[in-house]
């Protein structure tokens, strides 16, 4: 039934592994769940104006907070479910086994895509690496900014921009990304990524929505996450 199918709103970086997950646990119980997807703020925003979701997988912890503090999430149901990981991808590269550093400086990039740090967590991150590595630089790429980790993705993908910041899940066992093109940025170069979950309180289907949550941060869905590339909490 339509009326009893989950509203799931899910940051963009998620959504490759939300749709496994959903899959997996409708095979398992039959609940099904229509998902949402954009940048963690323009969600949040969403929630605010009163859209129908009933759970929100934000790519940050201090969204999350937000939905707390306004009234519209209920905090005992609050968990944190991956932290994520970014990458920079030069799909015209081959990194080898360079490291980040290495890799970043050997590319060159003229133009460097990442998502607006002001809506997406990993756009933050994006931008604290790229102060770091290009501290004492005195030639700096050109910046393209997108709202979310998912149009970079795009941004890259389609030759707009030679070089991107993009979620390690994207490109995970991609069979359109070359392994080569890519490395992963330490975790030590931003803040780490770490990504709760809640459940809103307008939901009507609040049994389903803790069903839901308890598969993911059970054993199968731990599971799911972390071939995605996620670190587990």
């Amino acid at each position: 039934m339509a009326s009893e199918q989950l509203s799931v709103a899910v940051a963009t970086n998620f959504v490759p592994v939300m749709q496994r997950l959903v899959a997996e646990h409708k095979t398992k119980t039959g609940i099904s769940a229509r998902i949402t997807s954009g940048s963690t703020g323009k969600l949040v925003a969403q929630v605010l104006l009163g859209a129908p979701h009933d759970l929100f997988f934000s790519a940050d912890q201090e969204r999350v907070a937000t939905l707390i503090n306004e009234d519209v999430a209920d905090a005992e149901t609050r968990i944190t479910y991956a932290i994520g990981r970014i990458v920079y991808w030069a799909p015209s590269n081959d990194f080898g086994d360079l490291s980040f550093e290495n890799a970043f400086l050997a590319s060159n990039p003229s133009t460097i895509a990442l998502a607006n740090a002001k809506l997406a967590p990993y756009g933050a991150a994006a931008e604290r690496t790229l102060s770091e590595i290009l501290e004492g630089q005195h030639t700096r790429p050109k910046f393209v900014t997108a709202e979310n980790v998912g149009q970079v993705f795009a941004i890259v993908a389609t030759g707009n921009s030679p070089a991107g910041f993009v979620a390690l899940s994207a490109v995970t066992g991609n069979p359109d990304v070359d392994p080569r093109t890519y490395v992963v940025v330490p975790s030590s170069m931003h803040q780490p990524i770490k990504q709760d979950a809640i459940i809103l309180n307008r939901s009507k289907l609040k049994e389903q929505a803790i069903a839901f949550l308890n598969f993911v941060r059970g054993n199968q869905g731990r599971q799911i996450i972390a071939r995605f590339g996620y670190d587990l909490p």
